[in-house]
């Protein structure tokens, strides 16, 4: 929500999974304000954790892109998955935006031990993420295993690598 700020934007995935209800919120009973409240808190500690807690009150749209990315994760970890699924999160970022976002990732997969569906075509990204890796082509899974083996396989190389330049020839 790009006119909200980014913790507004982090409350409202927060109210979709909170427990007050509308008769709770209409009258402000003291359980839902304090169910908003740790609302709030589990907000700024997300936040903090995608490294944005300084801009917590800023306008989401106004951010740049790599900014804008880690609020959309940080809403989706305001509800505290065990899943989470990421579709082309590096899309569009310059390889050391990528790179920034991918230790944050990381960092952020270890502390709360998350399980992480990837899907994502920057192959440095995902190599620097992932433990397993399928690789699909039009549909059909073409490789499957540890990341380096499975970016050796021939059908892979082929495929997304370039047969001649191999991973070389990655942007």
């Amino acid at each position: 929500m790009p006119g909200e700020t980014v913790l507004e934007n982090l409350l409202v995935a927060a109210e979709a999974h909170d427990r007050t209800g509308l008769f709770g919120d209409m009258l402000l009973l003291p359980w839902a304000r304090r169910e908003r409240r740790r609302a709030r808190e589990r907000a700024l500690d997300v936040l903090e954790q995608v490294g944005l807690a300084d801009r917590a009150r800023v306008a989401a749209g106004t951010l740049p892109l790599p900014a804008q990315r880690r609020v959309e994760i940080a809403r989706a970890l305001s509800l505290d998955p065990t899943l989470l699924l990421l579709d082309e999160s590096a899309s569009g970022l310059s390889r050391q935006e990528t790179a920034d976002l991918a230790a944050v990732l990381a960092r952020i997969v270890d502390e709360r031990r998350l399980s992480v569906i990837l899907v994502e075509h920057d192959v440095d990204f995902v190599l620097s993420l992932a433990d397993h890796l399928y690789v699909l082509d039009f549909g059909r899974i073409i490789a499957s295993g540890a990341p380096a083996a499975v970016v050796r396989d021939p059908a892979v190389v082929a495929a997304y690598l370039g047969a001649e330049q191999g991973r070389s020839s990655v942007a």
